[in-house]
């Protein structure tokens, strides 16, 4: 029997082989095989231990490290040299100066959230950096030469950190530079010579800073910026020429500088401006200086003083699409043509300006090209049909106004359950009144909650009021326009032409009765006329005598002075005069007096006589005056036979 020994070399290739045919050319086989999965494990190993520290993720195609929240105090110097991305950001990193310089191929730098409070001279070197972040660092002071080397650099993000100035060429070694964001620091000055050497620079942020005026000066160098952000600084004012350097200028904030004050002539030289925010500022009036950007496409000027919005206000502005018109809390009035000159307006943002209560019906009426509309959180109570052109707009919003759900909101109401999907917001509409709908959904009411039927007959007895109401009106304008045709037709004294008398009767001026002789204007009834043959109702048939027409009556009368004498709306009194036949006489009153051959201008012969018949004529019986009456006709006959023809003279007695 055989005793349990060792195996024999041959027993051992059976056990740990398969039951395959030995030969040379498979050993090797094998034998290559173990050696190559020894190096795969053990370079990977000494990669993972040289190349990529612990906390931090690495890729080693795109060349690209992670080391967020590492907990890192310095940058690691055990990384890939040729890594080309290098992201830091929150650890405990106090120094970048001269600790990049072995990793010679990294093209952007990510150092923020951490504990930077200097940058160096020197202290990048690294020319094929393009972007480089140390934002939300504790830095105060960069150094003359900090950027030096970084020529291939064109972003630059320095926001939130306590830089207070800029000392000049600080940024000449960035020619490449475009973008530069200096926004949340303490810049309180800006050397002329700061932006020297900016040549490609199109982007500039200097928002929240401490900056109190513009720093025209600095711009000088900047003709290629596109973007200028100055928003919240205390600058309280522009100037005139603020940004004439910024000649390709495109886009400009000066929102939140509690400006109060823009010169007219503040954006000359940056005609190509084409969006301006002047949001949350103090102006008290739309500026004139943004009148004359003909460019300008988009405009915020919310937020501000303004009280109203006026037709000259936008009037240039032609090509304006997007208007912001938001948080306005003096904003109560927007006239009719506001946005008459804007036909290319695409978006209207008006929300949240309580004061405004009412707008025009044919405000929008001219924006063909309006597809948004939002008058979210105003004080509309009202909001006419014609207002929105619903049937061109993409979406609209008119939720949180204090809307009275009636009748008038119907095309509203009606839009919203023929398209429920269209109007975002505008859906969520509730009622401000009636009380019985108060908070109420409008799209959940129904055309009688909506009172539109006695909405409808209210209306129709409204219209037909108002209708006869013009039509009274009309009718008393039309017969007043008549009477006073008839009035001035008919004003003056008709007064007998005697053309064989030269006398003529007039009264004279005294104390009672204020009256003055002036030529009559109208032609005057011949002797053998009747009164019925002038125009106008009440005319009657008396004898041919110097007769008054009463412009208020259209009748005539035969009135003494100390009568009451009718007066038209100029104010003036007619009075007759005299008569023509014997039976019609001059009326026996002291106030007249046969004055001769008077033309309404008396001599000093005449009214000496005038002044004693005056004093004596009460005192006269009525016979004598008629004697003397008839004496002065006697000898006016015969002047006119001594070949003295005295031409016609009309006097009226006009009231002074």
């Amino acid at each position: 029997m055989r005793s349990s020994t060792s195996l024999s070399g041959e027993d051992v290739a059976r056990v740990g082989l398969p039951d395959t045919p030995s030969s040379p050319a498979l050993s090797a086989i094998l034998l290559t095989a173990s050696i190559l999965a020894a190096s795969v494990c053990l370079t990977e190993g000494t990669r993972r231990s040289t190349f990529c520290p612990a906390r931090c993720h690495c890729n080693d195609a795109d060349f690209t490290v992670s080391c967020a929240d590492a907990g890192f105090e310095v940058v690691p110097l055990t990384l890939n040299p040729m890594v080309k991305e290098i992201t830091l950001p929150r650890n405990n990193i106090v120094n970048i100066d001269s600790t990049f310089g072995v990793y010679a191929h990294v093209e952007a730098l990510d150092v923020s959230f951490n504990k930077i409070a200097k940058l160096g001279s020197r202290g990048l070197e690294l020319k094929e950096l393009r972007r480089l972040d140390i934002s939300y660092n504790l830095v105060t002071l960069v150094e003359k030469d900090a950027f030096e080397g970084l020529e291939s650099l064109t972003h630059l993000i320095l926001k939130k950190n306590s830089i207070s100035e800029l000392p000049s060429n600080v940024f000449t070694p960035l020619h490449s530079l475009k973008v530069l964001d200096l926004s949340h620091n303490k810049i309180s000055t800006i050397s002329s010579g700061a932006f020297h050497g900016l040549t490609n620079l199109e982007r500039l942020v200097l928002r929240s800073n401490a900056l109190r005026h513009i720093p025209t000066d600095s711009f000088i160098y900047l003709a290629s910026v596109r973007v200028l952000d100055l928003g919240s600084n205390a600058l309280s004012m522009v100037d005139e020429s603020a940004f004439y350097h910024l000649s390709q200028l495109e886009e400009l904030s000066l929102d939140q500088c509690a400006l109060s004050q823009v010169h007219a002539d503040a954006f000359v030289g940056v005609s190509s401006l084409k969006k301006l925010n002047m949001q949350n500022n103090n102006l008290l009036v739309f500026p004139r200086a943004i009148s004359r950007l003909a460019e300008l496409e988009e405009l915020n000027v919310g937020g501000n003083l303004m009280p109203k919005i006026s037709t000259n206000d936008l009037k240039q502005l032609r090509k304006l699409k997007r208007l912001h018109l938001t948080r306005s809390e003096s904003l109560e009035r927007i006239e009719e043509d506001a946005f008459r000159h804007t036909p290319e307006l695409e978006e209207l943002w008006m929300e949240f300006n309580m004061q405004l209560e009412h707008l025009p019906s044919t405000l929008l009426n001219h924006l063909r090209q309006l597809r948004k509309v939002s008058l979210r959180g105003n004080g509309l109570k009202y909001i006419h049909p014609e207002l929105l052109p619903v049937d061109q707009l993409e979406s609209f919003d008119v939720s949180k106004n204090p809307l009275v759900c009636n009748c008038s909101l119907t095309w509203l109401w009606r839009h919203m359950a023929q398209r429920p999907h269209e109007y975002h917001n505008s859906s969520a509409v509730r009622c401000h009144g009636p009380s019985h709908l108060h908070m109420d959904f409008l799209k959940s009411l129904n055309d009688v909650q909506l009172n539109c039927q006695g909405e409808s007959g209210r209306g129709i007895l409204a219209v037909a009021l108002t209708s006869a109401a013009v039509f009274c009106l009309v009718s008393v304008v039309l017969f007043l326009t008549w009477r006073r045709r008839i009035s001035d037709a008919r004003t003056g004294t008709i007064i007998k032409d005697l053309d064989t008398s030269p006398v003529k009767y007039a009264s004279y001026d005294n104390h009672k009765y204020p009256y003055i002789i002036q030529p009559h204007p109208y032609t005057t009834l011949q002797g053998h006329h009747q009164l019925t043959q002038l125009p106008g109702p009440g005319a009657i048939p008396i004898e041919p005598c110097y007769a008054t027409l009463n412009p208020n009556t259209l009748q005539s009368y035969l009135m003494s002075l100390n009568g009451t004498l009718p007066v038209d709306t100029s104010n003036r009194a007619y009075q007759t005069l005299s008569c023509h036949t014997a039976s019609s006489r001059a009326p026996s009153d002291p106030g007249y007096e046969t004055i001769g051959r008077s033309n309404g201008d008396l001599s000093q012969h005449q009214r000496r006589q005038h002044q004693q018949h005056q004093q004596h004529s009460q005192h006269e019986p009525l016979l004598q005056q008629q004697q003397q009456q008839q004496q002065q006709q006697q000898q006016g006959q015969q002047q006119v036979q001594q070949g003295q023809p005295q031409p016609p003279t009309y006097l009226s007695l006009i009231y002074v």
